[in-house]
């Protein structure tokens, strides 16, 4: 009886460190997420110029990990080319200041017909890619390489 009741304290005691490892985990999942400040989604346009038609980006950063990307594109000056290209990949923070990324998989989604796989020609596709950032205010972000302004949607 003795050996049953110290089996049965060994077994509570064994499910009650496996709950708190779980809670854990939980907590620390949830913590790197806080820390990361990337998780959200967030903005950028670029107006039409010589060079080309109107456009805005919106990134979903996701805490394990992955993003999408949105590249929703205007009419062109023909009033033809709207739509969006949809890039999924991975990405990491490599510092307090710049996240690393791979593209996995990218559509073309045009306006009115279904999407399809990517024809655009992508610089580097899938080859690991680092970013420099910096917060510049409350839901505020600057590219430090190529100067963009992000707005935080979320």
């Amino acid at each position: 009886m003795e050996r049953l009741l110290k089996q049965g304290v060994a077994t509570r005691r064994a499910g009650l460190l496996a709950v708190a490892a779980g809670i854990g985990c939980l907590l620390a999942g949830s913590l790197a997420a806080q820390d990361n400040p990337l998780v959200g989604v967030w903005r950028h346009t670029e107006p039409a110029s010589p060079s080309g038609p109107a456009y805005m980006v919106v990134v979903a950063f996701a805490p394990d990990g992955t993003y999408e990307e949105r590249m929703i594109v205007g009419t062109n000056a023909q009033g033809t080319g709207s739509g969006a290209l949809v890039i999924r990949g991975q990405y990491r923070l490599t510092s307090p200041s710049s996240y690393a990324y791979r593209e996995m998989s990218a559509m073309d989604c045009a306006s009115g017909v279904p999407c399809s796989p990517s024809q655009m020609p992508i610089p580097n596709f899938g080859t690991p890619k680092t970013v420099g950032f910096r917060m510049t205010g409350p839901g505020t972000m600057t590219n430090a390489d190529d100067g963009s302004v992000w707005f935080r949607l979320r």
